[in-house]
């Protein structure tokens, strides 16, 4: 008797431990899918960095870090094109991508999770434009200072902006003029003509604009030159 006792309790003993296994996995199951469903939040902020002329490094933020991993879609963004570059899965929050030309992209990044050996995914984040890093070059002219670099495909137009104090914060810098081409004579700093044996420093952004929305490339190295 006291046998069957030890028998029945083992039994049962084996029993919970199955029920509560299978509770677990379920549990498990259903909190995977909450996250795609409720809780797996769309890549919200998106950058870039230019590694080289045709090599850019693309990373995003995961605040929430419940993601198995990311899929990514780059397309071109010039007013003439729309073709997909490159897509592809990545375990990081940041991903290199091959361009072949100096030109506006675009990228949209979504989150994914594994259920039951199956991708679940997300939503797709914004489109997130960008380009290469614009390397303005300096000259002299006896009108100003011409700003001048290689144009971006896909740009609206190009806003410069110089200082004549070194080592400056970006945002300290005076807007200077705008162009939609790649060479623009700046003659005026702060509504004065430029002053004489004076350096002044200077970046350039490229800028897209998508209806009402302008879309902003990286800031240019800064270049200096003194007016002469």
């Amino acid at each position: 008797m006291k046998s069957l006792r030890h028998g029945v309790t083992f039994v049962c003993t084996a029993l919970a431990l199955v029920i509560v296994g299978i509770l677990f996995s379920h549990n498990a199951v259903v909190a995977q899918a909450a996250k795609v469903d409720g809780g797996l939040s769309k890549v919200s902020k998106i950058y870039h960095s230019t590694l080289s002329s045709k090599k850019i490094q693309l990373y995003w933020d995961d605040e929430e870090g419940l993601a198995d991993g990311y899929q990514y879609q780059v397309y071109s963004a010039q007013s003439y094109d729309n073709q997909r570059v490159t897509a592809g899965r990545t375990t990081e929050t940041n991903v290199v991508v091959n361009v072949s030309k100096r030109a506006f992209y675009k990228v949209k990044v979504r989150p994914y999770i594994y259920v039951n050996g199956k991708i679940e995914y997300g939503q797709y984040s914004k489109w997130y434009y960008f380009s290469q890093d614009i390397v303005p070059t300096l000259k002299c002219n006896n009108r100003g200072i011409q700003v001048k670099h290689k144009p971006i495909e896909g740009a609206t137009f190009y806003t410069i902006y110089a200082t004549t104090k070194k080592n400056a914060k970006l945002e300290s810098y005076v807007r200077v003029g705008r162009t939609n081409g790649h060479a623009m004579t700046i003659k005026k700093y702060k509504n004065s003509a430029l002053k004489k044996n004076t350096k002044y420093y200077f970046y350039v952004v490229a800028e897209k604009q998508i209806g009402n929305t302008i879309y902003l490339g990286n800031p240019s190295s800064i270049r200096s030159m003194t007016y002469k």
